[in-house]
């Protein structure tokens, strides 16, 4: 199960509210993997950026070398 909660100011402040409002409805639910909605997508998104990354090296060695030869 996932929550996804909006905040106004600091989203790490709330990681011990959170904790405790959860606690008071279910004690037995685990909380883990609390992070930020900026840290989320730079996870998801890391591979692809690397792989874009690479590719476009490679690319720009291929005008290069195209260039130079």
């Amino acid at each position: 199960m996932t929550y996804v909660v909006r905040a106004a100011g600091d989203p790490s402040l709330l990681d011990l509210a959170m904790q405790r409002e959860i606690a008071a409805i279910d004690p037995e639910q685990p909380i883990y993997d609390v992070r930020t909605m900026d840290d989320y997508l730079a996870r998801t998104t890391s591979r692809r950026r690397f792989q874009t990354t690479v590719l476009g090296a490679f690319g720009a060695i291929a005008v290069l070398l195209a260039g130079t030869g």
